[in-house]
C-alpha cells in the first residue's frame, strides 16, 4: 500500500502554510471591515462576527459570500 502524499506533493495548487493562511484570512478580514488582527486561531470570534454579516441583510449575506469566493 502506497501512502497518499499531502500538500504540494500531490499535485495541489494551494497553499496552507501559516504565513499564506493569515495573509488570506488578513484580506478576508478586511474585505468585511472586521478586524484584521484576527486569524484561524480566533475562531469562535470570527465564526460570531460572520454570522452577524450574514445576518445583516441579502445585500450583506451576498456580499460575505462574494468575499468567501475570493479568498
Amino acid at each position: 500500500m502506497v501512502a497518499a502524499s499531502t500538500g504540494p506533493a500531490n499535485g495541489n495548487s494551494h497553499n496552507c502554510d501559516v504565513p499564506h493562511l493569515n495573509a488570506i484570512q488578513y484580506g478576508f478580514n478586511a474585505a468585511l471591515n472586521i478586524s484584521t488582527d484576527l486569524t484561524w486561531k480566533h475562531a469562535d470570534t470570527l465564526f460570531n462576527l460572520i454570522e452577524n454579516k450574514l445576518g445583516e441583510s441579502i445585500e450583506s449575506y451576498v456580499y460575505v459570500c462574494e468575499q468567501q469566493k475570493n479568498f
